[in-house]
C-alpha cells in the first residue's frame, strides 16, 4: 500500500517537474514575441506622423528583414536540434563545436545579405513592387537596416543555441534590451532628442541597426564563443535540421510580402 502511495505521488512530482519545466521555456519566449510585437507599434508610432511614403518605406524593409529573419530562424532551429541532443548526451565538446561552426557561417550568409542590401536594395523592394519616390526612400531606409543583418543573425543563433540547452531566460533579456534600446534611440534620432539632430525615418533604421549591434555583443559575451573551426560535420547537421523550417516560415513571409504589395499600389497612390 505504501509503495502504491509512493509510486502515485512521484507521478505527481514528475508531472509537475515536466509542466514547470515546459512553462519556463514557454514563458520567457512568449514574453519576447509581446515585447517585440509592442516594440514595432511604438516604431511605428515614432514615424506614423512622417507621411505614407515613410510608413511604406519602413513597411517594405520590415518584409526583407521577416523573410531573412525566417532563414535564420531555420538554421537556428537546426541548431537547437542538435545542441539539444548533444546536451542530453552529455556532449560538450559538439555543443561548442556546432555553436562555433554555426555562428561563423551564418555571419558569411548575412555578409551576402548584406552586400545585397547594400549594393542592390531594389532587387529586394521591386519583388514588392515598390517604385517612383516610395522605392528611393525604401532603398535608403534598407541600406541602413541591412547593416543590421549579421548582427541579427549572431543574435538568433545564439538564443537558438542556449534555448537548446534549456536556458530561454538568457534569450529574453537579450531580446529584451535590443528592444528597449530600439525604443530609445528610436525616440532620441528621429525626434532629435538631447541634442541629436532629428533624423526621421533614417533615425528609426539607424536605432534598429544599433540596437541590434549592441544585442550581438552581449549575445557572444553570453555563450562565450570567439573561435571558429574549419571542421563540417556539426554545421552540417545544423543547416538540415534547419532547412525545413527556414524554407516553410520564409514561404509564408513571402506570400504575405507579396499580398501586401499587391495592395500596396492602391494604398500609396
Amino acid at each position: 500500500m505504501a509503495a502504491a502511495q509512493t509510486s502515485e505521488q512521484n507521478r505527481v512530482v514528475s508531472k509537475f517537474e515536466i509542466r514547470k519545466a515546459i512553462a519556463k521555456m514557454i514563458l520567457p519566449i512568449l514574453i519576447s514575441s509581446v515585447l517585440e510585437m509592442f516594440v514595432g507599434i511604438i516604431s511605428m508610432k515614432l514615424i506614423g506622423n512622417l507621411g505614407f511614403i515613410a510608413i511604406g518605406a519602413m513597411g517594405l524593409s520590415t518584409r526583407v528583414r521577416g523573410i531573412i529573419w525566417a532563414v535564420y530562424k531555420g538554421i537556428a532551429i537546426g541548431l537547437q536540434v542538435v545542441i539539444a541532443q548533444a546536451y542530453g548526451a552529455g556532449d560538450h565538446t559538439r555543443i561548442k563545436e556546432a555553436l562555433r561552426q554555426t555562428i561563423g557561417s551564418i555571419f558569411v550568409v548575412s555578409i551576402l545579405f548584406l552586400a545585397t542590401m547594400l549594393f542592390a536594395p531594389e532587387f529586394w523592394l521591386k519583388i514588392f513592387g515598390a517604385k517612383g519616390e516610395l522605392l528611393d526612400v525604401s532603398a535608403d531606409v534598407l541600406r541602413v537596416v541591412g547593416i543590421g543583418m549579421p548582427f541579427l543573425g549572431i543574435i538568433l543563433i545564439v538564443s537558438g543555441a542556449l534555448q537548446g540547452r534549456g536556458d530561454a531566460i538568457t534569450p529574453m533579456i537579450i531580446s529584451g534590451i535590443m528592444n528597449l534600446l530600439n525604443i530609445i534611440f528610436g525616440l532620441i534620432l528621429v525626434r532629435g532628442w538631447f541634442g541629436f539632430p532629428e533624423l526621421g525615418l533614417m533615425g528609426a533604421a539607424i536605432a534598429l541597426a544599433f540596437s541590434q549591434a549592441v544585442a550581438a555583443l552581449i549575445a557572444f559575451l553570453a555563450i562565450k564563443c570567439h573561435l571558429i573551426d574549419s571542421c563540417h560535420s556539426y554545421l552540417w547537421g545544423c543547416f538540415i535540421c534547419g532547412v525545413s523550417t527556414g524554407s516553410s516560415s520564409g514561404k509564408h513571409r513571402l506570400y504575405a510580402s507579396c499580398r501586401f504589395s499587391s495592395c500596396g499600389d492602391s494604398f500609396y497612390r
